[in-house]
């Protein structure tokens, strides 16, 4: 029961709250990683995704 009070709703967070979350937690925690990879995905990549499946097929 405690368990689903501590729970982080990370959607509910701005971008400075949860970077200092995840800042907060023990380095290489498996919570830091998933605060962080919920960071970083809520902005788009700036590198344009290049598909290789072309590449693949003349194999």
């Amino acid at each position: 029961m405690e368990a689903e009070l501590l729970k982080v709703r990370f959607e509910e967070m701005s971008d400075d709250e949860l970077r200092a979350y995840a800042y907060s937690l023990p380095f290489k925690s498996p919570k830091q990683y998933e605060a962080l990879i919920s960071l970083i995905n809520r902005h788009g990549s700036a590198f344009p995704i290049v598909s290789d499946e072309q590449a693949r097929a003349e194999m």
